[in-house]
């Protein structure tokens, strides 16, 4: 198997990204009950802090935390605040996602690179903020349980 790039990497991490507030975010009507929307609140701002901050993701996340209090309201509230974002998302995942298939088959994988790219960004933000005055601790404990959270709310995946 061929290693994959870094754009790839990236591009299904963005994909699935997008592809998890337009689907997974809001599995019924109405708003997120409390539980939820403190999971994807804290989520967004974990993302916020520890993803690189060149990446194209971002555009999406701050419209997204410039929207926090409606966006967890109501999935066409979210929808709208994505969807100008649209043209960053690639349209499909890379084929060392998918393995070939069609269709969605790349989401947990590109779910999973954005993830392990958290996760490193967990500790990269640290180094940057080793000035406690500067800015907050992003705890591993702390990351861990937003994504555990993020996990038990809105990622369902009956293989993994």
């Amino acid at each position: 198997q061929a290693q994959k790039s870094r754009k790839d990497i990236y591009n299904d991490a963005l994909k699935s990204f997008d592809f998890s507030l337009r689907n997974s975010i809001f599995l019924k009507n109405g708003p997120l009950d409390d539980a939820s929307n403190t999971t994807f609140c804290n989520w967004i701002h974990l993302l916020h802090r520890t993803l690189p901050p060149m990446w194209n993701i971002h555009l999406m996340i701050k419209a997204i935390l410039d929207n926090l209090q409606t966006v967890t309201q109501d999935e066409r509230i979210l929808l709208k605040v994505i969807e100008p974002y649209k043209s960053l998302v690639p349209p499909q995942w890379s084929k060392s996602c998918t393995h070939g298939d069609r269709g969605v088959s790349g989401y947990t994988c590109g779910l999973w690179e954005l993830f392990h790219i958290m996760t490193i960004g967990v500790v990269e933000w640290n180094r940057f903020v080793n000035d406690p005055s500067y800015g907050i601790i992003t705890t591993h404990t702390g990351s861990a349980e937003i994504l555990r959270n993020y996990i038990e709310h809105f990622f369902e995946c009956l293989v993994c």
